[in-house]
């Protein structure tokens, strides 16, 4: 955006590359206003709503059948600057549990590391 270029801000956008394969969500989604934004959003669900977060096509299907992600609705939390935002809270999502713990792990170490 006509900042200079500088190996912090290619690990920063390569972070968001790598939130938007996770979530199958782009930053310009139209969720993402006053003040949420996607990092935000997937901070402040790890690491006990990671199934919230996850775009369901990476989990496998016996997770997508139990309903997991099927009724949607606006939580307010607060960001990091104690902002209040709305974000989405999916029904019968309780943790992460029906997760294979093995993929819970692997998806839980890749999303952390986007935000260190």
């Amino acid at each position: 955006m006509g900042g200079e270029v500088s190996t912090e801000g290619d690990l920063y956008s390569y972070g968001v590359l790598v939130l938007e394969m996770f979530t199958g969500r782009m930053p310009t989604d139209d969720m993402f206003k006053d003040g949420l934004n996607l990092h935000n959003f997937v901070k402040m669900a790890l690491p006990k709503r990671l199934a919230q977060v996850v775009d369901l096509i990476l989990l496998p299907r016996e997770f997508e059948e139990l309903g997991v992600a099927t009724g949607v609705k606006m939580a307010t939390e607060k960001d990091d600057n104690d902002n209040e935002i709305e974000v989405e809270e999916t029904n019968n999502i309780e943790d992460s549990r029906h997760v294979d713990v093995d993929m819970q792990k692997c998806l839980l170490s890749i999303l952390n590391k986007c935000f260190h």
